[in-house]
């Protein structure tokens, strides 16, 4: 391939001042041919202080894309790479969402050029080798592999074969601990009590879960003028504001526009996906409640679940550490020092004590054990009622660890039919700490006889019921 005859004659027009002031070029629509990238490098001649705004579709149709691919990884210019909508088809393409579309797209040459045969190499199981070896560097490097490759791959049966591989152990005395980016905690006091809350889901003419929720904060008292709904098609829903998108949030007092202490995503398993990867790449939000199923629970959902995690693993080593997530598969939260409470089920089925908050913190994994207590005991107002879910993020021991410090809190009552691996000693030694303070947790974990641990596994166990 060539580069087109106004190019392949032209030269930089770049106009050189006396402070010669870098330079910005954008450049799109690479599509897996690298000789016409090659040529449009050498024509511009980019300095290193130039730089390069790459607009995406760097793969497909062409049949160099993991070649396009490995070279601009490795320019040494300041880049910028945005997505383009062949990358997005290749995400949906690995989790298993619109394969045919993206094959009939050019994709069939991206994964011949990474040695792949799409014909018999299935997206599920590329999706889960790729996680293996995540779960594999997460757990032993570098503190036991310093170095782990395996080359080559080949395909057989439909599934990718290892024929060599090589593993460079950590020498004695040079262990190190892997790096693990700790969820900013902190973070918990504008989850439970925000100064600004942005809705998602929310339906304009049906009583679905996004508008339940909306009246049910209107009801909790929470100020309308700082709650948010996103939609494109109306402007007000209930008397609150709608807003296009994320990133046309107004701003609060003291606060950025476009950015929200909280947003309630109550939307599908693969929306939230992509607005929780645009709210951690875009620093929308400090604190998001994930409403939906189909994650975690269900195995199909990992590809989803994965990118979540990375989406948020990629920017809590920065400076702002990204947001902090409660659920995903949970009713949400209820405070009344926030003035919120997202737990859909109508007011008029599950009404809200009309009297001062009673110093407990009801922490459980089953909003539908949340909702069974809080219409049993409906003399009883926790001061926090939250359901945490799937703990796809925030964890039952990162509540005690952040609720130890609230002197409202005197009663700490847990319910859990699992924890995450290792939260368990976690949550120990918190509730540890709380009792030698004089106050008091209660636990109770479901699941641990036969009958309990079958109804468990019917909806979302952490990680297995009983796990610690």
């Amino acid at each position: 391939m060539q580069l087109p005859r106004w190019l392949a004659g032209a030269q930089p027009t770049k106009e050189t001042t006396a402070d010669d002031r870098p330079a910005t070029y954008a450049i799109g629509d690479i599509h897996g041919c690298l000789e016409p990238l090659d040529q449009l490098l050498e024509k511009i001649a980019p300095r290193p202080e130039d730089e390069l705004v790459f607009v995406g579709d760097y793969i497909d149709r062409g049949p160099q894309s993991r070649e396009v691919v490995d070279r601009l990884l490795a320019l040494p210019h300041r880049c910028v790479f945005l997505m383009g909508n062949h990358e997005r088809m290749l995400l949906d393409f690995l989790a298993g969402e619109e394969e045919d579309i993206y094959l009939e797209n050019g994709g069939r040459a991206t994964l011949a050029s990474y040695g792949g045969d799409p014909d018999h190499i299935p997206a599920a199981h590329l999706a889960e080798t790729i996680q293996r070896f995540l779960i594999l560097a997460a757990t032993f490097c570098p503190k036991v592999l310093r170095e782990f490759e395996v080359n080559p791959l080949v395909v057989s049966e439909g599934r990718l074969v290892a024929l060599d591989a090589v593993a460079v152990m950590t020498p004695p005395g040079h262990e190190v601990e892997a790096p693990r980016t700790a969820r900013p905690i902190e973070k918990i006091e504008r989850l439970l009590q925000p100064r600004s809350i942005a809705l998602v889901g929310v339906s304009e003419t049906a009583m679905n879960p996004g508008r339940i929720i909306l009246r049910n904060i209107l009801g909790a008292g929470f100020d309308r003028e700082r709650l948010t709904i996103v939609k494109g098609d109306c402007d007000a829903i209930d008397g609150v504001r709608c807003a296009p998108s994320l990133a046309a949030l107004p701003a609060e007092p003291g606060g950025i526009e476009g950015r929200a202490d909280l947003i309630v995503l109550s939307v599908s398993a693969a929306a939230s996906t992509l607005l929780l990867e645009e709210i951690a790449r875009e620093e929308r939000a400090e604190s998001v409640i994930l409403i939906p199923g189909g994650l975690d629970e269900n195995p199909k959902s990992r590809a989803l679940v994965s990118r979540m995690h990375w989406a948020l693993e990629s920017v809590r080593a920065g400076e702002w550490r990204g947001p902090v997530v409660n659920g995903g598969n949970c009713l949400g939260i209820r405070s009344v020092p926030g003035r919120y409470n997202t737990l859909f089920i109508p007011a008029y089925k599950l009404p809200v004590p009309e009297r001062p908050a009673d110093p407990i913190a009801l922490i459980t994994g089953s909003g539908a054990f949340a909702v069974s207590m809080s219409s049993r005991l409906a003399h009883v107002n926790p001061v926090y009622t939250i359901t945490v879910g799937n703990q796809m993020d925030l964890t039952a021991a990162d509540y005690l660890e952040y609720l130890k410090a609230d002197p409202r809190v005197e009663v700490f009552a847990v319910y859990l039919e699992g924890f995450r691996p290792l939260d368990g000693a976690r949550f120990l030694k918190f509730a540890a700490e709380i009792t030698e303070s004089g106050r008091t947790v209660i636990l109770y974990r479901g699941g641990r006889t036969e009958a309990g641990s079958a109804a468990a596994s019917t909806r979302e166990t952490p990680s297995g019921t009983g796990s610690s």
